[in-house]
């Protein structure tokens, strides 16, 4: 079972915890990219591990040194290589997201409407990752 990170900090789209669920993972959903980070950092302290971090990319303008704060997130994971990150962000910000993905591994981005079609296949595809690199 993969430990999937789910961090809705906008929303407006449905709620895929039990597709997740469905496909393998352990979920925990937050509402806060500060007490995602938070939850990160306590994780890795403990010792467990997230395989996969879905998270939105909200383009913002008004910050000044970066776009969205999925920068901070991914700022914050660069020393776990490991986790796979899945954004979903909105078709028109589409050019600004390229500043991100240049600058971060990001695993698969997912244009709203989310098709959950193309969801369970990219949870599926991590599921075979992680069990191949756990053999």
């Amino acid at each position: 079972m993969i430990n999937l990170l789910s961090i809705v900090e906008v929303g407006g789209y449905p709620d895929f915890s039990e597709v997740y669920r469905q496909n393998g993972c352990h979920v925990e959903q937050i509402k806060s990219l500060r007490k995602s980070i938070s939850y990160i950092k306590s994780c890795y302290k403990k010792g467990q591990t997230i395989d996969v971090i879905v998270a939105e990319y909200n383009f913002q303008t008004q910050f000044r040194d970066r776009t969205s704060s999925i920068e901070s997130l991914m700022a914050v994971i660069q020393p776990y290589p490991e986790i796979k990150v899945i954004a979903f962000l909105e078709d028109k910000h589409q050019e600004n997201f390229k500043k991100v993905s240049s600058r971060f591994p990001i695993y698969k981005t997912l244009i709203f409407p989310i098709q959950e079609s193309l969801l369970i296949e990219t949870i599926n595809q991590i599921n075979a990752e992680v069990i191949k690199e756990d053999t």
